[in-house]
């Protein structure tokens, strides 16, 4: 008779734990939304401002934004720019879903905005960094020509093996770029570059604009990933599966740095 009750108290025990790492916020945000941007901007930004306001919510430490600080320069001078990806905003924590119930337009004197209302559900990393082990990772060029080539470089104090990333905000997806058939998996110990120099005459990194791209500049983002233990990457995963995986790794485990940089069609 006792071993059901051990059984259930078992399983609430660990719905206990999980409910600790997990929060859900139903969360109300806004964007603006000028004429020289598209309704599905406007509102996308809105979504964002949500997540953000989400993970703040749940007392998340802020991330370093001087990783994905990107300055551009036009007609009216510099100016700089944050790539809107909520994920490096924030440290501790990782989004698992965001859903939209509902999505309007207001007008506010002769100003408009888009209003979201969001479920948000994220997840706590488990356990805590390991403080002995740092990452620092930089991007040769912040402002790059279509065609033009750029290198990743930084430098590990404990042995680990380096990943590099892209990341696609559209579909909330990373994609896999290091390692390739040309640069293999071996880990490193200080100093290290993407291209490495046994590779770099065999591939290259090259800033490309999508065939379909139509405005005169894009901000992208790259994910660089250390980890003690070797970590499989999938061809493309979405970013809520890649971080659930990272958890399950532990966080003494790794590091990772998000860098920023913008391309320019001519």
């Amino acid at each position: 008779m006792l071993l059901p009750l051990f059984r259930r108290s078992l399983i609430l025990f660990f719905l206990a734990i999980e409910a600790v790492f997990a929060n859900t916020f139903q969360i109300r945000d806004t964007a603006y939304y000028p004429v020289n941007i598209s309704q599905q901007e406007a509102c996308e930004t809105a979504k964002i401002n949500a997540q953000k306001q989400a993970m703040s919510k749940a007392g998340l430490e802020k991330g370093r934004f001087a990783d994905l600080e990107i300055c551009t320069d036009d007609e009216a001078g510099a100016k700089c720019s944050l790539i809107q990806e909520s994920q490096s905003y924030y440290e501790g924590g990782y989004l698992t879903s965001t859903k939209i119930f509902r999505q309007d337009v207001e007008n506010i004197g002769n100003e408009r905005q888009c209003v979201v209302h969001a479920e948000i559900t994220l997840e706590r990393f488990k356990g805590n960094p390991d403080p002995n082990f740092a990452l620092s990772a930089e991007v040769s060029h912040k402002k790059m020509f279509v065609n033009q080539t750029f290198s990743i470089s930084g430098e590990t104090t404990k042995e680990a093996y380096v990943y590099l990333l892209g990341y696609l905000p559209s579909k909330d997806e990373f994609y896999s770029i290091v390692p390739n058939s040309f640069e293999t998996m071996n880990k490193v110990q200080g100093k290290f570059i993407f291209p490495s120099k046994n590779s770099n005459s065999k591939y290259a990194l090259e800033a490309l604009l999508p065939e379909d791209f139509q405005n005169e500049q894009l901000s992208e983002i790259m994910l660089v990933l250390a980890t003690k233990d070797k970590f499989s990457l999938l061809n493309k995963e979405t970013a809520p599966n890649f971080y659930k995986r990272l958890n399950e790794l532990g966080r003494d485990r790794w590091r990772k740095i998000h860098l920023g940089y913008t391309i320019f069609r001519k």
